[in-house]
């Protein structure tokens, strides 16, 4: 993603974290950094979970991020149950980037 398009799509974060630091671009980065990794996203989320008055905001959009999946697939795979058939009776070593594609693109259609 080029940054006119990040700056677009993120807007106010984008903006929020690139201040008038003469840092603003290396905070920039790192907060797009941030948000796209699966495990500071989640180490943001159980930080977050702590605060009582904290408010989720837009968290189906991590579900279009493929990292969450294959983040996912590493913590699965290698347990006992991970080769029982789920609902549409495929097993974790049916896992590949072209399903991963097709989960998040029939999120995106609504499909």
């Amino acid at each position: 993603m080029d940054r006119e398009s990040c700056k677009t799509r993120c807007g106010k974060a984008a903006h929020m974290a690139k201040g008038s630091s003469k840092f603003g671009k290396y905070k920039e980065r790192k907060v797009r950094e941030a948000l796209r990794n699966p495990i500071n996203v989640l180490k943001s989320l159980g930080e977050k979970s702590q605060e009582k008055s904290y408010k989720y905001r837009r968290l189906y959009r991590n579900l279009y991020n493929p990292e969450f999946y294959l983040l996912a697939y590493q913590n699965i795979y290698a347990n006992k149950g991970s080769m029982t058939p789920g609902v549409d009776g495929m097993t974790i070593d049916g896992i590949s980037m072209a399903r991963i594609n097709r989960i998040i693109e029939s999120m995106r259609n609504q499909s």
